[in-house]
């Protein structure tokens, strides 16, 4: 509020004569200046926070003053009449009745108070009020700047705006969180600021809407109350917005409603606290990426083996306070088919898919740090490395159900939060040294690599369960590949052309000892046709490849190992 209320103004005039004859529910319309209206056209120059100041002279009928009155109620103004030539003012009882309806305060003028007197009168009044406002405003400005440049903090921050407003202050992040340490002992016990948290993000989902809409680049003041254990209270809130993202708000508590003045101080002081949070949040991101960068060098060269020595690697994980000690184990959460979603979805922009992986982000640490907070996690491409540190003295088989239990909470929680995209788990082996993390994060790659091939997306896969498959992922692939296929490319062409499933129920019957029995029922088929077809491998190979152990083993290794070339 820039000027002052009706009401004011009332008591600024009344003791020169000026009485109020109707519209007293109006006294709360705000004045912000004074104007003279002495013409029948006026529409053009009909705006907000007027008061008219007319003799009416020029509204030579009753529907033109009732007219007048309806639009000076529309835009909230105040009507002064004055007597002018005549001994009484030409207002009826439907003009008064009227005003009282519209709530359109009609003070009334006395003969002898010229309009300069009322004009510099009000108007002084108005631009002391703004001069007061302006040196309290930099008043906390001068405060919040002080603050900042002595190390800044939420906490200062809120205390600062706590010392002025008299009441309870909350800063929260864009999740609702609060920021910092409120001081507890202005606010009740058990729950309230819970309580809060959820009224401001039931009472800013639409208000983030709009403002993303209207684009405002300043905050914009939101009052409102709610009830908490039978007690009113009223929330006066200003968002924090950085380039249009919302960030958070600042908020003031209490158990009285605000009376105009105080609102007014409160949107100064709220929104003088909304920079300096806005400030402090920057301040804190720049930080956070300086030493996410400096984690993120160090980690990419821990799994990588880029340093010299393991004193070394040792040493740069002291400097950055990281725990390296104990069992350590590595496991990777992959997007699947991120650079798929991207291509279908390129018209949202590089900020969507930002945001995506940084909720994905979120969502991991959360978990992560709910069951193990001396953990790590690193975002990397479409993936996300998780450096776990394992608790010492616990048999290893729990430690594979506690990682199972994780990486099925991450992928769960992911899977049901981000719609179309899912993820995939990759665990390595765990490590007491250092220098052998990198082998366990190399070997949660290739879970992904190779249980992709075999069971599919959207899957959690061990490394130490992939069995043959991964002793077989450590030849050369070519070289590998070139032997399979010369073993299997006549099945292989047969299975091809004639849509057939001889490759299969091979590899079946291997697997299960080849016994014909297990294989019909391992692939739901009749024993019968497990034996028409192996007969009909026989035929395709010119060869009996179940004639030994040996040839058996040959011709079991190629399948396997072209299952992940």
């Amino acid at each position: 509020m820039i000027g002052i209320l009706a009401e004011e103004v009332f008591e600024l005039l009344s003791p020169v004569g000026v009485e109020i004859r109707a519209g007293k529910k109006g006294l709360s319309n705000v004045v912000e200046t004074v104007s003279v209206l002495e013409v029948g056209q006026y529409d053009e120059w009909m705006h907000e926070g007027v008061l008219i100041l007319t003799t009416l002279s020029h509204f030579n009928s009753m529907e033109k003053i009732y007219k007048l009155i309806r639009d000076l109620g529309r835009v909230k103004n105040c009507l002064g009449v004055h007597p002018g030539n005549k001994a009484e003012i030409a207002l009826d009882r439907v003009a008064y009745e009227l005003a009282d309806e519209l709530g359109v305060p009609i003070f009334v003028l006395p003969k002898d108070l010229p309009y300069d007197g009322i004009i510099s009168t009000v108007l002084e009044t108005i631009l002391n009020r703004q001069k007061v406002k302006l040196e309290k405003s930099q008043q906390i400005n001068k405060y919040l700047t002080e603050i900042l440049l002595t190390g800044g903090s939420f906490e200062r921050i809120s205390l600062l705006l706590k010392s002025i407003l008299k009441h309870g202050i909350l800063i929260f992040d864009s999740d609702f969180n609060t920021i910092g340490f409120p001081d507890i002992k202005d606010f009740p016990k058990k729950g309230f600021i819970e309580r809060v948290s959820n009224v401001l993000r039931d009472q800013t989902i639409n208000y983030q809407e709009k403002n993303r809409i209207c684009q405002r680049r300043f905050p914009e003041i939101e009052t409102f109350n709610f009830m908490y254990k039978d007690q009113c209270y009223w929330i006066v809130a200003a968002s924090i917005f950085i380039n249009e993202e919302f960030c958070g708000c600042v908020v003031e508590i209490r158990d009285t409603e605000q009376n105009d003045r105080e609102l007014e101080i409160a949107e100064i002081a709220l929104t003088h606290g909304v920079t300096a949070c806005a400030l402090e949040i920057l301040k804190r991101k720049a930080v956070d990426e300086a030493e996410h960068k400096l984690n993120f060098d160090f980690f990419d060269d821990l799994l990588n083996e880029h340093y010299p020595n393991e004193k070394a690697i040792l040493q740069r994980a002291k400097n950055l306070g990281i725990d390296l000690q104990g069992k350590h184990i590595v496991m990777v959460v992959d997007i699947n088919g991120f650079s798929d979603y991207r291509l279908k979805n390129a018209q949202k922009g590089e900020g969507h898919f930002l945001e995506v992986k940084n909720r994905m982000l979120k969502t991991v640490k959360t978990i992560l740090m709910a069951s193990c907070n001396k953990s790590t996690v690193i975002p990397k491409s479409d993936c996300f490395i998780l450096l776990l540190n394992l608790i010492t003295g616990i048999k290893d088989k729990k430690h594979k159900n506690f990682l199972l239990q994780i990486a099925e909470e991450i992928k769960a929680s992911i899977n049901k939060s981000f719609g179309q995209l899912t993820v995939s788990v990759g665990i390595g082996s765990d490590f007491s040294s250092v220098i052998n993390l990198s082998k366990s994060f190399h070997q949660a790659q290739l879970a992904l690599e190779i249980g992709r091939k075999i069971r599919g997306y959207d899957n959690i896969f061990d490394f130490q369960e992939l069995g043959i498959y991964s002793f077989l992922s450590q030849f050369g692939k070519e070289q590998l590949r070139e032997t399979c296929l010369f073993k299997l490319e006549r099945l292989l062409e047969y299975d091809r052309t004639n849509k057939g499933d001889l490759l299969k129920t091979m590899e079946s019957y291997l697997d299960c000892n080849a016994n014909i029995n297990k294989t019909a029922s391992k692939m739901y088929i009749h024993p019968n046709t497990v034996k028409y077809r192996l007969n009909r491998i026989k035929e395709v190979l010119g060869e009996d490849p179940f004639e030994n152990g040996e040839q058996k083993l040959s011709y079991h290794f190629s399948l396997k190992a072209f299952k992940v070339l």
